[in-house]
């Protein structure tokens, strides 16, 4: 038994255990060519998140905000492709006003980050972020995918907002990750040439920081 929060039954270790091993395997059969098999790997692990969430009685919107990015995951798995791109930004986007609700439910809001000036200045600091990014990209766009990538970047800044309202420091660390896995992968497909040498370096950051930005935040909620 993994000493987990909350004293985990085995089913729950086994489906956070199989949702690491996955992500592992992932990593290593990125660079294979689009499979079933390859896309059926990349969605395991929230998969199994999202499994470990409901079989733990965890909130209904953490459970809804895991199964989204599965699906997210299995569209951004078929790449090179913009409508499946546009479909897993549909899905991580939904997922982040899932996960907004769920750090706003039963948070002080507002009034946490105005009398706690370490909170104010986290939540200020990821709008600048945000909006940094988004100048650095707006140029970069096609016309057509300005309006989802905008819609995308407000939807992340606001669950990176909503974090630094939650008592829970694994929750604000996840929120984090998960910005500046979206900041790598923004930035390889829409900045980098596609022979960049970069790409050997991002492409693992990418998917690194993304799987240990959602078991902090699934570890965070269900503690």
């Amino acid at each position: 038994m993994l000493p987990f929060p909350g004293g985990l039954e085995s089913q729950s270790n086994g489906a956070l255990i199989l949702a690491i091993l996955a992500a592992i395997i992932y990593l290593y059969a990125r660079n294979l060519p689009v499979s079933w098999r390859r896309s059926a790997v990349k969605t395991l692990p929230l998969a199994a998140l999202a499994w470990l969430s409901f079989i733990e009685g965890g909130p209904s919107l953490l459970t809804a905000a895991l199964a989204l990015s599965a699906l997210g995951d299995l569209a951004l798995a078929q790449e090179d492709d913009d409508r499946f791109f546009l479909a897993g930004l549909g899905a991580f986007l939904a997922a982040h006003v899932a996960y907004v609700a769920l750090f706003a439910t039963g948070s002080a809001g507002l009034a946490i980050l105005l009398s706690e000036p370490w909170r104010l200045a986290a939540a200020l600091a990821i709008c600048a972020f945000g909006t940094v990014m988004l100048t650095r990209l707006w140029p970069a766009l096609e016309t057509a995918m300005r309006p989802a990538v905008l819609a995308y970047m407000l939807a992340i800044v606001a669950m990176g907002v909503a974090a630094f309202t939650t008592q829970s420091p694994a929750v604000m660390v996840g929120a984090v990750l998960f910005i500046a896995s979206d900041a790598i992968l923004a930035t390889e497909r829409f900045l980098l040439a596609p022979d960049a040498p970069h790409r050997t370096v991002t492409g693992p950051a990418i998917w690194i920081t993304y799987i240990a930005a959602q078991i902090a935040i699934v570890l965070g909620v269900l503690a």
